[in-house]
């Protein structure tokens, strides 16, 4: 751990006209409403998860998919929404025709796994061939949001769409002809007061804001920003939008903001809890203290980094997965001086989650080999490692947690993992 130094690329936040409340966290505390729930924190106040399971235990249910995706779940009420693709891009040697490609929402009842509809639309716009590093993930990589009025989707070069709670399509914004390489499409959405905030930089090289009753644009940024989801900062000196991103940027919503220093290739989320702000690229995390006047300053860097991997506050300490070789990092936010550095064994090593945590526990969720359960502290201890023997097909979707129990989403299963009664 040392400090940080030379300022040269930018993790940008742009100050937004509104200053109004998270409209999608709105509800009971069981919602998990977006990408790692509640605030984008990856926390929930649920008590008594599981710390194990496995093909025959702790399993409440599980429900096969209509197609592959990796986006995570979300619930609203007793609801789970969760997007898959079908009809092209299923076999890396024969992926088919790309005009049969389809994307679907589907609504799952979460007391008992019913599919309660598939909503399927068929794929429009500029959709990149399935090869290249978009066929490790494929067309279903974006996590959805919801709020009181409706479940929203970005369906890559297919545009963003509003569905009803009942799966009828509200509105739906095309997306420019304009796609970036062929590392496909993955950022998630962020609801903002009356706003979509969506990060479409992989898709039309744009940062845009769209009214979430109407589906018009209200403002939008000529950027590429990868595939990092945006988080709020709220200060005094009002709500800013922050963002990694390739170049600074000045918002059409609002005053500009400010740029921070060159990162690693990172596709991780910036995350913020009380006065710091945290983010990471491959190589290191890095921790801002926020000042007076909305512009942090910075106060820390810690290696290892995570490319993949949105960090985790939790009760105190911070904590990330690298995520190429299974290390797990636990650090004082205030200073970024490790508490511990500990590899995840048996044997986790790629991980292309983020972590999440409820009840003294963080759930570790590796692409191939099984979620790892740690107790929550300062002194690393292992509670379980969970495998699922029959599913063998990759998990790169975060958890969700609903009613004291965790929602699990494979490549082509989803599962409600809770203690047996």
């Amino acid at each position: 751990m040392k400090p940080m130094h030379a300022i040269t690329l930018f993790v940008l936040t742009c100050i937004l006209t509104s200053s109004a409340a998270l409209g999608q966290d709105r509800g009971t505390h069981a919602n998990w409403p977006r990408f790692r729930g509640p605030n984008g924190a990856g926390v929930s106040s649920d008590k008594g998860l599981p710390i194990r399971w496995s093909q025959t235990q702790n399993i409440a249910w599980k429900v096969d998919m209509p197609g592959p995706g990796f986006s995570s779940p979300i619930t609203w009420n007793d609801r789970i929404y969760v997007t898959c693709y079908s009809g092209y891009g299923l076999d890396k040697r024969n992926p088919g025709d790309k005009s049969n490609l389809k994307r679907h929402l589907v609504c799952v009842d979460a007391k008992n796994g019913r599919i309660l509809w598939d909503a399927q639309v068929k794929a429009e716009g500029d959709e990149r061939d399935y090869r290249s590093f978009l066929a490790w993930h494929g067309y279903a990589t974006n996590t959805p949001t919801v709020d009181d009025s409706g479940v929203y989707v970005l369906f890559g070069g297919s545009g963003t769409i509003k569905y009803s709670h009942e799966g009828r399509v509200l509105w739906r914004r095309p997306s420019a002809k304009n796609a970036v390489g062929d590392s496909g499409s993955g950022a998630s959405l962020l609801l903002m007061g009356d706003h979509l905030i969506v990060n479409a930089g992989a898709e039309e090289t744009k940062l845009f804001a769209v009214d979430k009753a109407t589906g018009r644009v209200a403002w939008d940024i000529e950027c590429w920003a990868g595939w990092p989801t945006p988080v709020l900062l709220k200060q005094d000196a009002g709500t800013q939008l922050v963002i990694t991103a390739n170049m600074a940027l000045n918002s059409d919503g609002g005053k500009s903001g400010w740029t921070h220093r060159r990162l690693e290739p990172s596709t991780a989320s910036a995350m913020v809890h009380g006065d710091m702000l945290f983010f990471s690229d491959m190589n290191k995390v890095f921790g801002m203290k926020l000042g007076a006047g909305g512009t942090p300053q910075p106060a820390w860097e810690a290696k290892p980094g995570s490319q993949t991997c949105t960090p985790l506050y939790y009760k105190g300490l911070l904590y990330w997965v690298t995520n190429d070789n299974g290390i797990v990092c636990c650090a004082d936010p205030k200073t970024g001086e490790l508490k511990y550095k500990q590899r995840l064994d048996p044997s986790a090593k790629v991980h292309w989650t983020s972590p999440i945590a409820a009840d003294d526990k963080i759930y570790f969720v590796s692409r191939n080999d099984g979620v790892h359960v740690v107790q929550a502290g300062p002194t690393f201890k292992l509670l379980a490692h969970n495998q699922i023997a029959s599913d063998r097909t990759d998990h790169m979707a975060t958890p969700a947690i609903w009613r004291g129990k965790l929602i699990l989403r494979s490549k082509t299963t989803l599962y409600c993992i809770g203690n047996d009664n």
